[in-house]
């Protein structure tokens, strides 16, 4: 598998949220690497998603666009991944199927703890994201790239950001939550396999 440049490491996933050092990377990464996809890419636009992922590659990272990747890229991308991984935590693929880790000396959390840990997940990725969209319109100037290239198709009120209701109706099962960026990934607007 070939390398991947991704915004953040699995360093500053854990500076910023509570998880236990014992995670493995294995874990963590491919979250990461899909919110940056889904999530991060369609904030920046393709071009100027390219041109960032070409300057960390390059080493020639502007001081611009390493203020807003440390500042506004990370912070984003930390709590949207950390959302993805607590959807699936303890759940891990095996030969034999979907296993459910258990440990002798503690009990899984409760499907009300895990729902509540994953809104506010979700709520302060959406709360970094605005901020992210924010601070691009706010400083276009200091991203020409970006105001020439994306700037038109994003504004500061968008509404991809809302939050309504995060969770109401799913409290017993965090995992049948349509705001729950894992069952987006498996089913379709109406509730069905994709």
């Amino acid at each position: 598998m070939a390398c991947r440049t991704l915004f953040i490491s699995q360093q500053d996933f854990k500076e910023r949220v509570d998880l236990s050092d014992n995670v493995l990377s294995k874990y963590i990464v491919p979250n990461i690497a899909s919110v940056q996809d889904r999530y991060i890419k369609k904030i920046l636009c393709k071009v100027f998603y390219d041109e960032l992922i070409t300057q960390i590659d390059a080493g020639t990272l502007t001081t611009a666009n390493e203020t807003l990747i440390d500042d506004h890229i990370k912070p984003a991308m930390v709590f949207r991944s950390y959302a993805r991984y607590l959807a699936t935590a303890n759940i891990f693929s095996t030969p034999a199927g979907f296993r459910k880790f258990r440990e002798d000396n503690s009990d899984a959390a409760e499907a009300a703890d895990m729902t509540a840990f994953l809104n506010q997940a979700n709520s302060d990725a959406s709360f970094y994201e605005k901020e992210l969209s924010n601070f691009l319109q706010n400083n276009l100037s200091d991203y020409p790239t970006f105001r020439d290239e994306c700037g038109c198709s994003h504004n500061k009120d968008s509404g991809g950001f809302k939050i309504t209701s995060i969770g109401v109706g799913y409290k017993k099962d965090p995992y049948k939550n349509p705001n729950n960026p894992f069952y987006n990934d498996f089913l379709d607007g109406n509730g069905n396999p994709r």
